[in-house]
């Protein structure tokens, strides 16, 4: 597949303009509490977006090769600017889970 394909698709249209009603919904009426759960769950696109920079990572780069020295400053705000990579977006959703899972077995309020 063509990674233009799969994001440009014109069936995934519907499911943008409904993630956007959500977002639009909740920036202006929703409680806080409920964003994560509304917007996370009620459509798929937040998870077809994490998939896609995860199924067309080119793990071929080598990245010792490729490093030039920086300033500190400069890898900061590469780090801050750059694309996430699988490794970020998969720790992100195991830390959730995790976190998710032990706040409500305690009975604590979990956004």
């Amino acid at each position: 597949y063509d990674k233009n394909e799969i994001l440009f698709n014109h069936k995934l249209i519907p499911y943008i303009i409904y993630w956007l009603l959500l977002w639009m919904i909740c920036i202006f009426y929703a409680h806080v509490q409920i964003s994560t759960r509304f917007i996370c769950c009620s459509c798929p696109a937040l998870y077809w977006f994490c998939a896609e920079i995860i199924y067309f990572t080119n793990y071929n780069d080598d990245p010792i090769k490729n490093r030039k020295r920086k300033r500190w400053y400069e890898s900061f705000i590469e780090s801050i600017t750059s694309k996430p990579t699988p490794k970020v977006i998969i720790a992100y959703f195991l830390l959730y889970f995790t976190i998710g899972t032990l706040a409500f077995s305690a009975f604590l309020p979990f956004v």
